[in-house]
């Protein structure tokens, strides 16, 4: 009573067999895969309707050439059962009740048993949607080496992401590296159960024109959008091994009225300076795709816009704040907001170039200003009127959807005065010609935009998800 492929073959293994179990592995994977992406699961089915309907067109028509016997080994039928192979003739498709037989033999136990320890194992997702999304601006080989570390300590994960998007910029020359890195780490990836989607940038952009290029890719693509939350890193950053389990855990047990995840306090040796950081920030996809397309053009290209990212989402009454997590070990250190605002502006002056009526008006500025302007140069003055013009947007973006911090402002001119070494008088003049400054600032960023346009080429779906639980005690619905 024994099912005829072990009345053959006996129990004993063959190279043959171990290729069937290394493709059911393959089948198993892939089918967890599809059961966590419906969008591709419907695509899926799709493709195979197709070919089990071009198969059976094919095999009609070869029915009329052939004998019944070789029809019948086409069709995938049971062999009569007065038919004996000599040992090791052949293998032939078992018919449904030998398949339900050895579905059920000790030896087709063994064998799922063995498959099951061996193959990878993929833990069960919890139930929120994390994406992570990487964005890359390589340099140097120095940057490839950073890019890989980051990879790496996302595949170390404990509970993976749903998926991962890296979204790179590279020279000519550091191309080749970066694919050949992509390449290495994709199959780890997919062992992990996160699919890996790379974007490469045909030309250097801001860190938001990246997060914009990946959203309407996926767009695109159709993606289930209703109950993701979206993790933004940098490639210098190096994740710990249980962020993505932290920070699942904390948005599974979030409501809908919570649109982000704000992170503070994430160790003793932490600073407030985190909370600028978009790393700092778990949102939920709608909401991001929301910020991205209230933003103008000018906004969303700034080197800055990093810091309206982080007021829009630390200023938002209804998000969640989360402390004592022990979540992301950078390997470079945050900076304070004014730190990086007098970085970048110092940066920005040097290439920027005024037009002549803006440096009409700056040398009037210079001539009423005081002694103190005409002890450096008419060239430094004119770097340190754009230099201010440049911070003043930065203070700008960082104010964009808080309240004004007077503080920042102070220290923002204080840095400005002493890098261009102007004393005392040239820091209580920048603080005089602040509200001008500000109302430059915002001519040249634009005011926010009405998000409803936009937001369709970046979001397909804007239905709300389904409820996660109850709504946290300090929180209230917006």
């Amino acid at each position: 009573e024994l099912p005829l492929r072990e009345v053959l073959l006996g129990d004993a293994r063959t190279p043959l067999d171990a290729q069937e179990e290394a493709k059911q592995k393959v089948k198993e994977l892939a089918e967890l895969w599809l059961d966590e992406h419906p969008w591709a699961r419907r695509a899926a089915d799709s493709y195979r309707k197709e070919v089990e309907a071009r198969t059976a067109a094919e095999r009609c028509k070869k029915t009329s050439k052939v004998g019944r016997f070789s029809s019948l080994l086409a069709s995938g039928g049971a062999l009569p059962t007065d038919l004996q192979l000599a040992p090791g003739y052949g293998r032939c498709a078992p018919s449904f009740t030998e398949q339900s037989a050895e579905s059920s033999s000790p030896s087709r136990l063994r064998r799922l048993q063995k498959a099951a320890k061996t193959a990878p194992v993929i833990q069960e997702s919890l139930r929120a949607k994390m994406m992570a999304l990487i964005v890359a601006s390589v340099e140097s080989e120095a940057d490839v080496d950073l890019l890989k570390q980051c990879l790496e300590s996302i595949c170390a994960q404990t509970t993976a992401p749903r998926a991962l998007w890296v979204c790179w910029y590279a020279d000519s020359k550091l191309r080749f590296l970066v694919r050949e890195l992509l390449e290495e780490i994709m199959p780890r990836c997919i062992r992990k159960g996160t699919p890996l989607t790379q974007l490469q940038m045909e030309e250097p952009v801001g860190q938001w024109r990246h997060v914009e290029a990946v959203l309407r890719a996926r767009q695109k693509m159709g993606g289930d959008v209703c109950d993701m939350w979206v993790a933004l890193a940098q490639a210098h950053e190096v994740w710990q091994p249980e962020r993505c389990r932290r920070f699942c855990e904390e948005a599974s047990q979030a409501s809908n009225c919570v649109p982000a995840l704000l992170v503070s306090g994430l160790e003793e040796t932490s600073t407030p300076e985190e909370r600028w950081s978009s790393s700092s920030v778990l949102m939920r996809l709608p909401v991001l795709c929301k910020f991205l397309a209230s933003l103008p053009p000018a906004m969303l290209g700034h080197r800055l816009c990093d810091l309206a990212f982080c007021s829009y989402a630390w200023s938002e009454p209804a998000a969640l704040n989360l402390r004592n997590l022990t979540l992301p070990s950078v390997a470079l250190p945050h900076r304070a907001p004014a730190q990086r605002i007098v970085q970048a502006a110092l940066e920005e002056s040097l290439m920027e170039e005024l037009s002549m009526e803006e440096k009409q008006a700056a040398f009037g500025m210079r001539r009423s200003a005081g002694r103190w302007a005409e002890v450096i140069s008419a060239k430094d003055f004119l770097r340190f009127f754009i230099c201010a013009h440049l911070a003043a947007e930065g203070l700008q973006l960082m104010q964009l959807f808080g309240s004004k911090a007077t503080s920042v402002d102070a220290e923002v001119w204080k840095r400005i005065s002493e890098a261009f070494e102007v004393g005392d008088d040239g820091f209580q003049w920048l603080q005089r010609q602040a509200p001008e400054f500000s109302k430059q600032a915002k001519l040249a960023l634009g005011e926010l935009q009405e998000p409803d346009e936009k937001l369709t080429l970046l979001l397909r779906s804007n239905k709300p998800s389904h409820s996660r639980g109850p709504p946290p005690e300090n929180t209230q619905p917006t």
